[in-house]
């Protein structure tokens, strides 16, 4: 089942602010009143640009601003409240304050509020709800509700599950370069439908994009299908393109092991183990071992003990 996107108890919202006016300049016309002087010195205090970061502050002009209907101003709310940044975490604030950039057109807060309703956060939990508001978003562009409309088909969350529409959805998102939805699309045609025809090249292809962008998973399941590769070279007796596959299994696998994945961290200290794809080392190899157990690997920890 294709793992959901950081749909956390969180909103993770981003705003643009343009940085090249002076702070004393922005927060002088904000002190007589304007809206979007409100907005970007809450934003500037919210980010720290240009000046000592502070939520409280940046959660006291945000809310100036909102008061007004700055629809930019809302959304951050939103996410102060829903984050508990520089005021007391409070959902059903997060979710008024969201449903009022939302109900104005905003995509992110749209997503936000599709968040919200999936998780029952500020609102009753209602995922045919939450589908319609990721649905509104995802036709403005969104990406991340574009990832989100997706796996509602996949689980048939909020919505009839239909496969092919989630693969749509997925590489919508994935050829605009975001990660998660490359890694999905990858998901998808390694086999996690039934209904697509799986495709190691398109797996590969999508797993890459997404694991140069550093997705642990990416990389994790990209080892895996290159060692996959190298068995099926063994077999077909091609020891040279196995060495090839095998290299780059441990590859990726160091990739992710460096970013403290224990599954990939066992895997790697494995490979070295048995000099897989790589020179044997003993030494290196209980290295990533206990790595491996460190962050919660019992396979690894099997292995060491066998080991010792």
């Amino acid at each position: 089942m294709i793992k959901s996107i950081a749909v956390t108890c969180v909103l993770t919202l981003s705003f643009f602010s343009k940085g090249d006016e002076p702070i004393s300049g922005i927060l002088s016309r904000a002190k007589q009143g304007e809206a979007d002087a409100q907005y970007e010195t809450g934003y500037r205090y919210y980010h720290g640009s240009g000046i000592k970061q502070d939520y409280a502050i940046a959660v006291k002009w945000f809310t100036k601003a909102a008061i007004k209907g700055h629809t930019k101003a809302e959304s951050m709310l939103a996410i102060c409240y829903s984050n508990g940044y520089g005021v007391k975490k409070d959902f059903q604030e997060a979710a008024k304050w969201c449903r009022k950039a939302a109900v104005k057109g905003y995509a992110e807060a749209q997503f936000g509020l599709g968040l919200l309703y999936s998780l029952g956060h500020g609102v009753p939990l209602n995922k045919t709800e939450a589908f319609k508001w990721f649905r509104k978003a995802a036709e403005q562009g969104d990406v991340a509700a574009q990832v989100s409309i997706g796996h509602c088909y996949f689980e048939g969350d909020g919505v009839q599950e239909d496969h092919k529409a989630a693969i749509g959805w997925f590489k919508k998102a994935a050829e605009q370069g975001y990660p998660e939805a490359q890694f999905s699309l990858a998901s998808m045609y390694n086999g996690m439908s039934e209904s697509i025809v799986k495709d190691a090249t398109k797996a590969i292809r999508w797993y890459t994009e997404a694991a140069n962008s550093g997705h642990i998973g990416a990389q994790v399941q990209l080892g895996l299908l290159y060692g996959d590769k190298a068995n099926d070279a063994l077999n077909n007796h091609d020891l040279r393109k196995a060495t090839d596959e095998y290299r780059n299994a441990i590859k990726w696998f160091r990739k992710a092991a460096e970013q403290e994945d224990a599954t990939a961290q066992c895997l790697l200290g494995n490979m070295i183990l048995h000099g897989i794809g790589t020179a044997k080392n003993k030494y290196e190899a209980k290295r990533w071992l206990k790595k491996a157990v460190k962050n919660g690997s019992r396979e690894a920890q099997e292995v060491l003990y066998e080991i010792d």
